[in-house]
């Protein structure tokens, strides 16, 4: 029952902090036939950790919009989040994870944050299929303590847009 909750609460933490950072819808395949398996519990950490979740996503987004602007040579009041990705107004745009290291601080410091709008969230209240339910029923979903330690798909590895190359590590050490 403990891993359950740790899981939940992992999940939910996950969906409160992609209110504030746009991340890319993920890819849908959720089974029909599997209804009944795609539902999450929700518990009171998530009411507990809604707001501490959603202003420490809402500072990395205005950290990760400071690092793309010096990087694009733009304000950061012509920039725009969406899937991934700070796009500024000609069009181009950089992957959040390529600026996620210039936007990293040691340093703690007192900052104003504006929370998204609830009428602009991508992830909460709107509809997204499970896209893990037919491994999850039938025994073949892997969880964090099957990452094999030492996996050498964790050595380096290029960046990808929007996450890929997260996805190719995880799929080599499982």
């Amino acid at each position: 029952m403990a891993e359950l909750s740790r899981r939940r609460i992992l999940v939910s933490g996950t969906l409160v902090a992609a209110a504030e950072l746009a991340p890319p819808a993920p890819a849908a395949d959720a089974r029909p036939e599997l209804v009944f398996n795609q539902l999450t519990g929700g518990s009171n950490t998530t009411i507990a950790t809604y707001t501490p979740i959603r202003v420490a996503a809402a500072i990395a987004r205005l950290r990760l919009l400071a690092a793309a602007a010096a990087e694009l040579g733009s304000a950061v009041t012509d920039l725009t989040m969406k899937a991934g990705m700070i796009i500024d107004r000609s069009g181009g745009g950089i992957d959040i994870g390529a600026i996620a290291e210039k936007a990293a601080s040691t340093k703690t410091r007192q900052v104003a944050v504006e929370l998204t709008p609830r009428g602009n969230f991508t992830v909460i209240g709107k509809p997204h299929n499970r896209i893990d339910a037919l491994d999850a029923v039938t025994g073949r979903k892997k969880f964090t303590k099957n990452v094999q330690r030492g996996c050498s798909a964790l050595q380096g590895g290029e960046e990808t847009r929007n996450g890929e190359a997260l996805n190719d590590i995880l799929n080599a050490c499982w």
